[in-house]
């Protein structure tokens, strides 16, 4: 489902990261929302509205939905897997 294909789509990014050796920080949202709360899906609400408030998590614009991963550089948000591949494609990332 979708969490599978979060999933590889982080994995991509950071592989991609590693291989161009690149310093990064991975921020694991899972991590977050099990430090939140217990099982009622609580915690994961409290993840989001933290790195909502934070500036950190970006939604769709059609219905708000949280897109995973999300990708940074300097601060700038530059998208998914997908966009990180484009700027390597584009030798945007040398």
């Amino acid at each position: 489902g979708a969490k599978r294909t979060e999933y590889n789509a982080g994995k991509r990014a950071k592989d991609l990261l590693e291989i161009k050796r690149v310093h990064f920080k991975p921020v694991d949202f899972n991590r977050l929302a099990r430090e939140g709360a217990a099982d009622t899906g609580e915690a994961e609400n409290v993840a989001i509205q933290r790195l909502l408030t934070e500036g950190k998590l970006q939604t769709s614009g059609e219905n708000g939905d949280v897109i995973l991963p999300q990708i940074f550089i300097d601060g700038q948000y530059i998208g998914g897997a997908e966009a990180l591949q484009d700027m390597e494609d584009d030798g945007k990332l040398d």
